[in-house]
């Protein structure tokens, strides 16, 4: 799928699971919040429900709105076949957990921490992601717990929302017949080889990520 001029673009010749299930009349349904999962990038193709709305806020906190679109679906496709696919952005930088979750994680104030960390900025760790760069200043122990702080607020809040999709699952009755598959793209690094965020390394800290099923 990643062949071509732009190397996010869903191949046009790829075969998509999705494709498949509606030729057996399944309902396919999507709820994206990650904005390279979209209909400019082909990943439409064989849903017969695509909603990217909640890919508009990933920058700045997209687990809400999210949320409600899943469970706005759920109640629409209740008693119906269907295959489902949900993409959560976080955790994901810029780390920026919502309350309480900012609260359980408690990081160091950020004031304490260079402006480019701030929660809700983006730029800092997608482009200077290697500490030996020339001219970079490695992150202060602060700053890297600053970040470690935040990156687990954002987790405790995704095992939340995950926890709630499940209740309203229950609700809706399709756990009862339901095969439910949590896995993730990637992970996240935080200086361990000298490298933050992902997308640079093959250290497990990126690589090995979580296959959970139900």
């Amino acid at each position: 799928t990643r062949e071509g001029v732009d190397m996010y673009d869903l191949a046009p010749d790829c075969q998509v699971l999705q494709a498949e299930l509606a030729k057996s009349n399944y309902i396919t349904a999507a709820v994206t919040a990650n904005h390279l999962i979209s209909v400019d990038k082909g990943f439409e193709r064989g849903f017969s429900v695509f909603d990217s709305y909640p890919a508009e806020l990933w920058k700045h906190g997209s687990s809400e709105r999210f949320f409600r679109q899943t469970v706005k679906l759920l109640k629409d496709l209740e008693g119906k076949p269907v295959f489902a696919y949900l993409h959560i952005m976080d955790p994901h930088d810029p780390y920026s957990p919502l309350e309480p979750f900012l609260s359980m994680a408690d990081p160091p104030d950020k004031n304490n921490v260079r402006p480019s960390l701030h929660a809700r900025e983006t730029g800092h760790l997608n482009y200077e992601s290697n500490e030996k760069k020339a001219g970079r200043h490695p992150l202060t122990d602060l700053e890297k717990e600053y970040l470690h702080d935040n990156y687990r607020g954002e987790i405790r809040q995704i095992d939340t929302l995950i926890y709630l999709l499940f209740c309203e699952m229950e609700k809706t009755g399709f756990l009862e017949n339901s095969i439910v598959i949590i896995t993730a793209d990637h992970g996240e690094e935080f200086g361990e080889h000298g490298y933050y965020q992902h997308g640079k390394t093959l250290f497990d800290e990126s690589v090995k990520v979580p296959l959970i099923i139900w």
